[in-house]
């Protein structure tokens, strides 16, 4: 017995409080993002894989489960690049005739599951361009490039955790994110075009390397000259003028 008030004896007293954890059944969706190939130092043109892996770690059977990537600037994803992970194909419309439906709109690819047993794991892959992100034109044409350094990116998805008939879906989570690195591109040319940036000897377009003027002596012949970084980082350029075989006095 404890002691109460002024010695006198009182009973014993026991209190409680109980934590009390509920597994539920339902299905518990988690998807991870990966690259497949030398990521490291990539330049414009170049294509590679994205490969998201999904896995049901819950109990029960997930449904409608959607992952959407939306891709950023300057990735294009190549058309028919789909592929479930057993290799097959998906068509690039929700037409329902794959077990997996694709759908591509505004740059963003979009898959949906129709189920996931637990335990159940897939991928679901697809390629991708570094390119520009307007029309991934030539370089060599327009001098549109993809700028040196990281790009960024992940997938949301959700799905419907109880497998019920009436689709309510978890709301979106991100997968981890996958990172490319563009490599920087040094690369300048020096012409008389202020429209085109054809490179030393490339007289394309009507551009030519060579600027001649005639002019009587006593005359000044002006010569305007551009530089052009066809490069994808910022660079600086040293310039120095050849003045020779000009005439006495010049």
């Amino acid at each position: 017995a404890t002691t109460g008030v002024a010695g006198t004896a009182s009973a014993d007293q026991t209190k409680t409080n109980t934590d009390r954890v509920d597994v539920t059944e339902n299905a518990v969706i988690q998807v991870t993002k990966s690259i497949t190939g030398n990521v490291s130092t990539v330049k414009t043109g170049d294509t590679y894989e994205y490969v998201l892996t999904y896995t049901n770690t819950g109990n029960n059977t997930a449904t409608n489960v959607i992952l959407k990537d939306l891709l950023p600037d300057n990735l294009v994803y190549q058309a028919g690049s789909a592929k479930w992970n057993n290799g097959s194909a998906l068509t690039e419309a929700n037409d329902g005739t794959d077990k997996l439906k694709f759908v591509t709109a505004t740059g963003e690819v979009n898959f949906v599951v129709d189920s996931v047993a637990p335990n159940a794991t897939g991928t679901l892959k697809f390629k991708v361009t570094v390119g520009p992100a307007t029309d991934g034109a030539a370089v060599a044409t327009t001098g549109a490039y993809v700028p040196a350094g990281q790009i960024n990116n992940n997938a949301q998805f959700s799905y419907d955790p109880d497998g019920a008939g009436a689709i309510v879906q978890t709301p979106d989570a991100s997968t981890n994110t996958s990172t490319v690195t563009v490599a920087a591109d040094y690369s300048g040319a020096i012409n008389e075009s202020n429209t085109y940036s054809n490179k030393d000897g490339d007289t394309a377009n009507g551009v030519a390397d060579t600027q001649t003027r005639a002019i009587n002596q006593g005359q000044t012949a002006t010569f305007t000259t551009y530089v052009w970084n066809r490069g994808n980082t910022p660079e600086s350029y040293n310039l120095s003028s050849a003045l020779t075989g000009l005439a006495a006095g010049t």
